[in-house]
């Protein structure tokens, strides 16, 4: 809801896809309701859109079961990127540090080592499946993944701007 704000106060027009019925507006965002698992509202959400953020996840530290996790991260990630493909949209997709291994105090970029084989973390996994899942559409999608190393709420403004200049990154990423 931060970034829906932010985005709106830069005079973007902003839709939220949320399963909720709950869901409290913040602004003037239009409101679908949806599920990127089941693929409901995400046409709607995304139809003559510019710019798509992409920040769905499953994670549940307490849930083994790897079926919640990769339909979430994995499938629910397949359908926004096939969307954003078909529709010409701009993607921003926002994975996590986890699939990165330790840096110690070095500086990581998207070459870094990526952990392989921790199958006892679905979340990890599924992570890592969705950024495997990112490398092979960029040649057809502008898009640019970001790594946030921090889970980020309404005090953490530094990582809402870089959601919000990652919007003018994409087009100048194409590969």
């Amino acid at each position: 809801r931060v970034l829906v704000k932010k985005l709106l106060k830069r005079g973007y027009l902003v839709r939220v896809l949320t399963r909720s019925d709950k869901y409290k507006k913040v602004g003037g965002e239009e409101v679908i309701f949806g599920d990127i698992v089941q693929g409901d509202g995400l046409r709607r959400l995304v139809m003559g859109c510019d710019n798509l953020i992409h920040l769905a996840i499953y994670q549940n530290s307490r849930d083994c079961h790897r079926e919640k996790f990769f339909e979430t991260n994995v499938l629910g990630s397949k359908r926004v990127l096939e969307l954003a493909r078909e529709e010409g949209v701009r993607l921003v997709m926002v994975s996590s540090a986890v699939v990165f291994e330790d840096s110690g105090n070095g500086m990581a970029d998207e070459n870094w080592q990526k952990i392989e084989g921790d199958t006892n973390n679905w979340y990890n996994q599924t992570k890592l499946e969705q950024y495997k899942l990112w490398l092979g559409s960029r040649t057809v999608i502008d898009s640019v993944l970001v790594y946030p190393t921090i889970v980020f709420d309404k005090r953490s403004q530094e990582m809402i701007e870089i959601f919000t200049s990652a919007l003018s990154l994409c087009s100048s990423r194409i590969r």
